[in-house]
């Protein structure tokens, strides 16, 4: 037996979901966020709210980048997770965002 297993101990450590999609393939992480997409702990303001958006795949990042970054108020890129952080108006924004079939997971920037 080698001492090169991996080993996973994640302790009392929380980890958030963006941490956890690095790690995970996306099948898996697919599977595991397929039926909490939209984050049951929004609370939804009147103000304005950063949010987390995470694509699904590389190309679909790079599609929105091309096409559709002009027309939304991006705070910061995640190109390195296929995300970007923008700032969302209402629920109903989130909720657009939430059923794009290229968004993986959308979630409030803490």
């Amino acid at each position: 037996h080698s001492d090169f297993e991996p080993k996973m101990y994640f302790g009392k450590v929380a980890i958030s979901t963006l941490c956890l999609l690095n790690y995970a393939s996306s099948a898996v992480a697919d599977k595991l966020l397929r039926n909490r997409k939209l984050d049951p702990s929004i609370n939804f303001g009147e103000d304005e709210d950063d949010y987390i958006v995470v694509f699904k795949d590389q190309s679909s990042h790079e599609t929105f980048t091309k096409n559709e970054i002009r027309a939304v108020n991006c705070v910061k890129h995640l190109n390195f997770m296929n995300a970007e952080v923008l700032k969302l108006t209402n629920a109903r924004a989130v909720a657009q965002w939430a059923e794009r079939d290229d968004v993986l997971i959308i979630e409030k920037d803490q």
